[in-house]
């Protein structure tokens, strides 16, 4: 002990005649205790801890992967079809995450949100700490226009009252009501930082005609005693029913007449005529008839990709040629050959946040 406390004294009388080098070993210490306790506390919340949602082994991840693009998709259709069909998930849900600007306040800002189907709550077993849920009838297009926003939002647009009647928040330059506030300890699947959600809205009719194809997220909670490899099976299945009978009905319909060109308009060179004839000016050149448009999860109508809820537009959609042989009701040749792949919700987390902490 006398060696020990004698060592003690002689560094600290050295390290008083070296301030700057005592400053920069203190700070680098301090650096390296909190990058490690952030990480811990990462890796902790989303490694070890159990996900906090009812029966979270039940959860499972659906998406198609698509080899040709490196990337992956579930498309309105599908969810659709699985959705009333499925007997092998008790339910199935879907999300998109998105980006609004609140406005209101004295600047406007961005949140983060999302869109979900009205079970995506009770799905995961949550239900809002105030307020209520969204209804089956608020997901229909122009229902009326509500919101859950979370906890802290919600202390930050009104505080500790708790006479608010009717809360309003303005999101996009939309005016929405809210109707319930998220449990303060709420997560989000696989995102951070969500304060709003607002129900997902699909076109059923155009979408199980696969004349476009909304992009979202879907996660599904297995039925008791179901393996993942039935679950697998049957949606296949499912898929290719869905498939076929939009490609039957699509062959079922009258062709659609072309739009007509304005009076007078000249097309300048690339610009696609009506009817599929050759772009004006373009020597035969064919257009992409295949576009990502904004969807439920853009903003604003900007462009989007997957899996952000933009709306593909298959050749010979609802306000392109139909009929037989125009590919209304199939899926694009990149949709093709799509790979089904479903995996319980925490490995899928824990597989798109490893690489992340890898960096």
């Amino acid at each position: 002990m006398d060696t020990l406390a004698s060592d003690l004294r002689q560094a600290a009388r050295a390290l008083a005649r070296r301030p700057g080098f005592l400053a920069v070993a203190v700070l680098t210490l301090a650096l390296g205790i909190g990058a490690n306790t952030a990480l811990f506390s990462v890796v902790h919340a989303v490694l070890l801890r159990p996900l906090p949602y009812q029966d979270p082994e039940r959860l499972v991840s659906i998406v198609h992967l698509i080899p040709l693009l490196d990337a992956e998709l579930v498309g309105g259709a599908d969810f659709i079809a699985w959705r009333d069909g499925a007997r092998t998930l008790s339910a199935v849900t879907a999300y998109s995450a998105t980006r609004f600007t609140l406005t209101g306040g004295e600047q406007p800002e961005r949140v983060r949100g999302a869109r979900v189907s009205a079970n995506f709550l009770s799905m995961l077993g949550l239900r809002p700490e105030r307020g209520r849920d969204f209804r089956k009838e608020e997901e229909r297009l122009n229902a009326g226009r509500v919101a859950l926003v979370g906890r802290r939002l919600w202390d930050r647009l009104y505080g500790a009252r708790g006479d608010v009647q009717e809360p309003g928040i303005t999101l996009n330059g939309t005016s929405y009501t809210v109707i319930g506030v998220l449990p303060r300890d709420f997560q989000f699947p696989g995102e951070s930082n969500i304060e709003v959600l607002l129900p997902f809205t699909l076109d059923e009719t155009v979408e199980s005609r696969r004349e476009s194809m909304t992009l979202l997220n879907v996660i599904g909670r297995l039925a008791p005693g179901v393996s993942i490899p039935q679950v697998h099976a049957e949606l296949e299945v499912i898929r290719k029913r869905s498939e076929e009978e939009a490609a039957r009905a699509a062959a079922a319909r009258p062709p659609e007449p072309p739009p007509a060109l304005p009076p007078g308009f000249e097309p300048p060179p690339g610009f696609p005529l009506p009817g599929g004839a050759p772009p004006a000016g373009g020597g035969g050149r064919q257009m992409r008839r295949m576009v990502v448009q904004g969807g439920p999860g853009a903003p604003g109508g900007a462009p989007a990709g997957p899996p952000g809820g933009g709306r593909v537009v298959a050749p010979g959609g609802p306000r392109g040629p139909g009929g037989p042989g125009s590919g209304a009701g199939r899926p694009p040749a990149f949709l093709q050959d799509l790979v089904l792949e479903i995996t319980p919700l925490r490995d899928k987390i824990v597989g798109d946040v490893r690489p992340a902490l890898l960096v």
